[in-house]
This record gives C-alpha cells, sequence and structure tokens, in this order.
C-alpha cells in the first residue's frame, strides 16, 4: 500500500471544525473561487468560498425541513462529486 502526506494548507486547533475554516475562509476572501466544478463536459463553473457557504446553508435547511437531526446517520450513495463536499 502507498502512503502520502503532504503539508497542511491551513493550520487549525483542536477547537476548530471544518466550519469554522468555512467562515474564516468566507470572512477573509469571500468571492475567491474555492471549487470549479464541471457542468457539462469540458465546462468548468468557478464556486467562491461565499457562494460554496450559500449552498451548504440551504443544504442543512433541507436536512432540517426532512426531519434530519444532529446525530442522526445519512447515506450517500453516488459517483464521488463535488456535492459531497457540502454535506
Amino acid at each position: 500500500m502507498r502512503s502520502y502526506e503532504l503539508p497542511s494548507l491551513v493550520e487549525s486547533s483542536a477547537n476548530e471544525s471544518i466550519t469554522d475554516l468555512l467562515l474564516q475562509r468566507v470572512k477573509q476572501t469571500p468571492n475567491l473561487p474555492l471549487f470549479a466544478v464541471e457542468k457539462t463536459p469540458g465546462v468548468w463553473t468557478e464556486v467562491s468560498a461565499k457562494d460554496f457557504l450559500t449552498q451548504v446553508e440551504d443544504l442543512a435547511k433541507g436536512f432540517i425541513a426532512s426531519g434530519i437531526r444532529p446525530g442522526d446517520a445519512v447515506g450517500i450513495m453516488s459517483r464521488t462529486r463535488y456535492e459531497w463536499a457540502l454535506v
């Protein structure tokens, strides 16, 4: 088995979550691209940190409206996709 190790691009404390890092990124550089998503073959669209946060919040509201609560298990059956990052 191969193992790879890269230096961390962002430092975080044990008390921080990935949400904290996203909020920090939105505060510092809200319009800087965070992702590039292939909408159609060969056509990529940039997603800013601010837009990504909005999508995360919209998904969370949808989960809450569906009755999903903190601690509930949610299964994902799909190929690897950008949308996984939202969850």
